[in-house]
């Protein structure tokens, strides 16, 4: 089990050096972006980024899962997988594409900036599902780390220099991962994994076998994160969306710090399934997790009032409020 213990944190070590980092960054901007963008542009961006997020699964069928659990296994495995995720995705995205250029003639706003981060969104997710699978952790952090570094550096320069207000943030995010997708597809060479002679509908029913029950799960898990983002939509506008959105700049951190320990989780559960103490590994670990997230929501709620004192644009203030609504519930 120690050794387990080990690589456990060791994964989780570099995928949170990834996360945190790109945080980080992320947060240095918070006072350029609360005080170049307004609320409803803040607002705006933010229910750009939660569509995303639903469409995601919804769009691919949640391939990108099989492609992870299949490259954990073996390279040829991963290939296999791979090859036929491409065609589920390429053929769900002629569908959403469809669907896009029927509401961009009925004139909704950013959909062609929308289209194109779920295409992407979507691509890289099968990507890098690819390359955690077989191993390429650190990888994985480059790429989030250099995106970040990109997106950081264009922000700078659209909003700051050439003032392009929101046209300036989405377009420095779009770039930002094209970028992340390439360090990922290169630094891999994940075209090598490309084989169109295994690509069979008995092998793609395989992979939609195993990845449509996790569409609903996938589904969930967004409900629970940003359902409410619509409900504030929807009844209060999208200027109060934005200051939902900073507010959640704070408690982030924790889902970050979670997420990249989910991600080394996945790895170790998997390897660790056939172990006969494979029960009490999961117990333990779980009941660790749960108290170190306790200890960061108490630590998290002792700084809010200062950090967005000295950090937000006063127009952002009584967001401040909204996180300690969002960690008491």
């Amino acid at each position: 089990m120690a050794e387990r213990a080990r690589e456990l944190i060791r994964n989780t070590g570099i995928f949170a050096i990834g996360s945190l980092s790109t945080k980080i960054l992320s947060l240095l901007m918070v006072p350029l972006y609360t005080t170049v963008l307004s609320t409803a542009d803040y607002g705006t961006v933010d229910v750009i980024g939660t569509f995303t997020g639903l469409l995601a699964p919804l769009v691919t069928l949640s391939v990108y899962d099989a492609v992870f659990r299949w490259a954990l296994d073996d390279a040829n495995d991963a290939s296999t997988a791979f090859s036929n995720a491409l065609v589920v995705w390429a053929s769900s995205m002629l569908i959403f594409s469809s669907i896009c250029v029927g509401l961009a003639a009925l004139g909704v706003a950013h959909i062609g900036y929308f289209w194109f981060m779920v295409v992407l969104g979507s691509l890289g997710a099968i990507c890098s599902s690819l390359v955690r699978g077989l191993g390429y952790v650190k990888l994985f952090t480059v790429a989030g780390i250099v995106s970040s570094v990109v997106f950081m550096t264009l922000n700078l320069v659209f909003l700051l220099q050439l003032e392009l207000g929101l046209t300036g943030y989405l377009l420095a995010s779009a770039i930002s991962a094209v970028v992340s997708l390439l360090v990922v597809s290169f630094g891999a060479r994940v075209w090598q994994y490309w084989q169109a002679t295994v690509v069979q509908p008995a092998r793609m029913q395989q992979l939609l076998i195993y990845s449509l029950p996790l569409v609903p799960n996938a589904l969930s898990w967004w409900g629970i994160a940003s359902a409410n983002r619509v409900v504030l939509l929807t009844f209060a506008g999208v200027a109060a969306n934005g200051l939902y959105a900073v507010a959640n700049k704070l408690p982030s951190l924790i889902n970050l710090v979670y997420g990249a320990f989910l991600q080394s989780w996945q790895m170790a559960a998997v390897k660790s399934y056939d172990d006969q103490d494979a029960g009490d590994y999961y117990t333990k670990t779980f009941d660790i997790v749960a108290r170190l997230q306790l200890l960061m929501v108490m630590a998290l709620l002792c700084v809010t009032q200062f950090v967005f004192a000295t950090w937000i644009a006063p127009t952002y203030w009584q967001a401040w409020l909204v996180v300690l609504v969002s960690q008491r519930c």
